[in-house]
């Protein structure tokens, strides 16, 4: 168990980060509940979207020693004692908060040294989910600000309307197969033709 600001937070070991992922953002959601209540199961369910890609098709990820709490005016301190064992791009996802920008030079800094993990194309969606971890924590450390529930909500949406998206682009593609469509190539290779 370690800390973020004055609340506890869950930081075990676990072989894949999708698992440490999970119980890690349902113990923090959890805690927010306690707060104002609950919301939508269908917003919960896209914070774990982007993380099996990553461990799948023979992709791993190696585990990197973040900080996860920098900004402005925490950059110099280079770990501090709640430093987990994490995807590096979590790291990431407090440079995209609003409220704690370090700006674009900064963000493409750290991504000359630290390369985006594949799937390259979910590197967006994943850096709106691990912004939201951090907007989560935040709406927990300030329980009478409840404009952060709200925006961390509102981030939750534009995954879902994402994976909805994705989803429908998907099912588009599938209905527009032409199941009868034949690879004349394939059928004809092996064919002898007869000469009469």
């Amino acid at each position: 168990m370690t800390r973020f600001a004055n609340l506890k937070r869950q930081n075990d070991w676990e072989s894949s980060w999708e698992v440490w992922w999970v119980k890690h953002i349902k113990f923090i959601l959890e805690r927010e509940e306690t707060i104002r209540g609950p919301y939508s199961e269908e917003d919960n369910q896209v914070l774990t979207r982007y993380l099996r890609p990553l461990e799948s098709g023979g992709r791993s990820i190696e585990p990197a020693l973040c900080h996860t709490d920098l900004w402005p005016g925490n950059v110099k301190y280079r770990l501090d004692n709640k430093s987990p064992l994490a995807h590096s791009e979590l790291e990431l996802g407090l440079f995209r908060n609003p409220q704690y920008p370090l700006g674009k030079a900064f963000f493409k800094e750290y991504l000359k040294k630290v390369p985006i993990s594949k799937p390259e194309e979910n590197f967006d969606s994943g850096n709106i989910m691990y912004m939201i971890r951090h907007q989560v924590c935040l709406a927990s450390v300030y329980p009478n600000e409840a404009k952060l529930r709200d925006i961390f909500l509102a981030n939750m949406r534009i995954l879902v309307d994402r994976v909805s998206a994705e989803e429908n682009e998907k099912k588009r593609a599938e209905e527009n197969k032409n199941p009868f469509e034949v690879n004349v190539m394939s059928v004809t290779k092996n064919v002898k033709v007869l000469a009469t």
